[in-house]
C-alpha cells in the first residue's frame, strides 16, 4: 500500500509520513492544492473532516478513484462510529484482525473508566486555544463532548454547546463555580501551533496560571487529564483509547 498524496501540512509532527518527501502534499483545508491529486492518479481516496467539502472536486479530478468518507454520521452514537471507521479500514486493507484488536483495546479502556468512576464525581471538559480556556459542552462539544456519553460521566455544568473547534465561550469563572472534581482537557494549540512551529502556552500552564481555577477541587487535587498532544489532528479510536486509559489511571 502506497500513500501517494495527503494533507501533509496537517499531519502530526510525530507522524513518520510527515517527513516522507515522496508524498504529494495536498495542503490544508484552508489552502488546498487539490489539483495535485491528478498527478498521483490514486486508486482510493479516503476523505473526511474539513476536506469533505472538496468531495466533488476529487470526483472530477480523480474520476477512477474510489472515494470513502468515514466522518461520524449525525444521529449515530460516536462510540459506534469510531468502531465503524476502523472496521471499514480493516476491511479495505485486509487488516480485519488488527481492526478487531484495536476495537478490543478501546472497549477495555471504556470498561476501565466505568469500573473506576464514581458518578458523584462531576466532570468538566475544556479546550485550550489561543491562550484561552474554553468550555466543551457535554455530548455536543468538539472532541470531548461525546466522552460524557461513552463513559457515563456526570457533567459539572450543563450548558448548550456548538461543537466549535476552539470550544465555547463560557467564562472561566462559570467553569470554576461548577467546582468539578475532574477536568478533561484538549490542548488545540499543542497540535496546531506546535505542529507549525509557533510559540504557544501549553494547557497545563494556562490552568496553573488561572487565578479563577485555583480553588476548584480538580485543580487542588491534581485531577486533570490531558488528551494526547496531537488529538486535534488525530481523533481516531487509538487516541481515545490512550486518553481513556489515562482517565482510568487518574481515578
Amino acid at each position: 500500500i502506497t500513500l501517494a498524496a495527503a494533507p501533509v501540512s496537517l499531519m502530526a509532527a510525530d507522524n513518520p509520513y510527515k517527513e516522507d518527501g515522496s508524498i504529494v502534499n495536498l495542503g490544508s483545508h484552508n489552502e488546498p492544492d487539490l489539483e495535485a491529486v491528478v498527478a498521483v492518479d490514486p486508486d482510493l481516496i479516503i476523505n473526511g473532516q474539513r476536506f469533505s467539502q472538496y468531495r466533488d472536486d476529487f470526483v472530477t479530478l480523480a474520476p477512477d478513484a474510489a472515494i470513502v468518507e468515514l466522518d461520524p454520521r449525525d444521529g449515530e452514537a460516536f462510540e459506534g462510529e469510531l468502531k465503524r471507521q476502523i472496521e471499514v479500514l480493516g476491511t479495505i486493507f485486509g487488516r480485519d484482525d488488527d481492526a478487531s484488536a484495536l476495537i478490543d483495546d478501546f472497549d477495555a479502556s471504556v470498561k476501565a473508566v466505568k469500573d473506576a468512576y464514581d458518578p458523584s464525581l462531576t466532570v468538566m471538559t475544556v479546550i485550550t486555544a489561543g491562550g484561552e480556556i474554553n468550555f466543551s459542552a457535554p455530548s455536543t462539544g468538539r472532541t470531548l463532548g461525546p466522552v460524557y456519553d461513552m463513559l457515563g460521566l456526570t457533567p459539572a455544568l450543563e450548558a448548550d454547546g456548538s461543537g466549535d473547534h476552539t470550544g465555547d465561550d463560557i467564562s472561566v469563572e462559570a467553569i470554576a463555580a461548577s467546582d468539578p472534581g475532574l477536568i478533561l482537557v484538549m490542548d488545540r494549540d499543542a497540535a496546531v501551533s506546535a505542529n507549525s512551529g509557533e510559540e504557544y502556552t501549553p494547557a497545563n500552564e494556562l490552568i496553573a496560571d488561572s487565578e479563577a481555577l485555583q480553588n476548584v477541587a480538580a485543580v487542588k487535587e491534581g485531577k486533570i487529564v490531558y488528551m494526547p498532544q496531537y488529538t486535534y489532528v488525530n481523533e481516531g479510536i487509538q487516541t481515545y483509547t490512550t486518553f481513556f486509559n489515562q482517565i482510568a489511571e487518574a481515578l
